[in-house]
């Protein structure tokens, strides 16, 4: 057998989802001697049913043990990092040996539903807007540079080597932090980051009914509130985290001095949800009205689960 020249880690939670990550990597449209595909975690299938297909058991939680730890099994060039409950298509490989080939070090790519739904559909197009998150990881659908804060590690490929530079996942802060601390990392040795849409994968980010939705944007909201007080060096550095800090503290002081115009601004942000989200008029004048009123339920829930991670954060220690 021949040293692959691509390396898949896997940190995984679930045998099922494991499953169906695994099938569509076997699917792929090039030599099965030429990729690795190494899955970290617990709990694990009983045995691989593919070639090239090894099951490193990790008892630890954290998915930076687990993918470092896959990293120290690896044989690549080319590391690709994939979520558990991720599905790829056919070319997923073969475009990202193709951007190897070009000399990229670091890139990603965007995400649909792995279940298209009507919700998951819905929540898919509403989310696709800058306006939603303030944020392109995970939806972008051109190919240009981003920046470290838009590289996920559920679907992105780095070089053997830039580890060799950069080091390790680190494996004691929040794993929600995890992809935004290594990647700044990154970009501090200078470090271009690629968006390839031809890198899409199917992801299970978009639960099947929107309140599970919600739900989700909630919890992980709280995380990014937590972060940016115990990360601040780095969660800072995002714009959209600098805009929606700013923002608040205006809208704070608007409302004790002149609380006459927040309808103004209310209307000033109902404009920018109309400018933002107008495209999505050609799939009917309902689905953009439920699109609008989504962006809105997403914002609240953004809202309060980062201030809820914030004063979290914020408040002292119990000894």
């Amino acid at each position: 057998m021949s040293i692959p020249l691509i390396s898949v880690i896997v940190a995984t939670t679930s045998p099922d989802d494991l499953t169906d990550c695994l099938g569509s990597l076997a699917r792929q449209n090039i030599d099965r001697d030429l990729f690795e595909v190494i899955a970290v975690g617990h709990p694990l299938p009983e045995a691989a049913t593919e070639p090239n297909v090894f099951l490193v058991p990790c008892l630890p939680k954290h998915p930076s043990i687990r993918r470092n730890l896959g990293i120290f099994q690896a044989k690549g060039r080319l590391l690709g990092f994939l979520d558990d409950d991720a599905v790829v298509p056919p070319d997923w490989l073969e475009n990202a040996w193709e951007q190897y080939q070009k000399g990229r070090v670091v890139f990603t790519g965007p995400e649909t539903p792995k279940i298209m739904t009507a919700a998951a559909g819905l929540a898919a197009a509403a989310s696709s807007s800058l306006i939603v998150e303030g944020l392109q990881a995970h939806v972008l659908t051109s190919e240009k540079q981003v920046p470290f804060y838009d590289v996920p590690l559920c679907n992105c490929f780095v070089t053997r080597s830039l580890f060799q530079q950069v080091g390790k996942f680190n494996e004691t802060i929040d794993w929600h932090a995890d992809d935004v601390e290594f990647f700044y990392r990154v970009q501090k040795f200078g470090v271009a980051c690629w968006n390839i849409p031809e890198l899409c994968i199917r992801h299970d980010r978009y639960p099947p009914s929107l309140g599970e939705f919600l739900k989700y944007k909630y919890r992980t909201r709280i995380f990014t509130g937590w972060n940016t007080v115990r990360l601040a060096r780095i969660y800072l550095k995002i714009p959209a985290i600098g805009l929606f800090l700013v923002g608040h503290f205006l809208l704070a002081v608007m409302a004790l001095a002149a609380p006459r115009a927040l309808p103004f601004l209310f209307l000033i942000y109902a404009g920018i949800l109309h400018a933002a989200q107008w495209r999505l008029l050609k799939k009917g004048i309902f689905f953009y009205i439920k699109a609008v009123a989504l962006t809105i339920l997403i914002h609240l829930a953004i809202v309060a689960g980062f201030w809820h991670g914030a004063l979290k954060a914020l408040a002292p220690r119990r000894s």
